[in-house]
């Protein structure tokens, strides 16, 4: 399967954390680099609903050791984490 365009994945993240995760921001304009967490964008339970999305979505299957800080900090972050279980 072909890599998908990062922007086409940051969407797709951005109307879930949108409408599925109950975040009460604006994500329109959100830097891909800005950090979810110490952003306070996203908490542990926003993480676990967000790892059901991508497994479902991009139909991976994500272990526990990556499910980090590291991995979800960033939407950059996590569209590498999916594009690594694509390629």
């Amino acid at each position: 399967m072909p890599l998908q365009d990062t922007t086409l994945f940051i969407g797709k993240i951005s109307d879930f954390l949108l409408e599925e995760a109950d975040l009460q921001i604006e994500l329109e304009g959100l830097d891909p680099t800005e950090s979810l967490i110490s952003g306070g964008i996203i908490d542990s339970i926003g993480i676990l609903k967000l790892v059901g999305f991508i497994e479902e979505q991009w139909d991976v299957q994500l272990g526990p050791e990556e499910i980090s800080l590291e991995n979800f900090d960033t939407l950059n972050s996590i569209v590498k984490l999916i594009q690594t279980h694509l390629s």
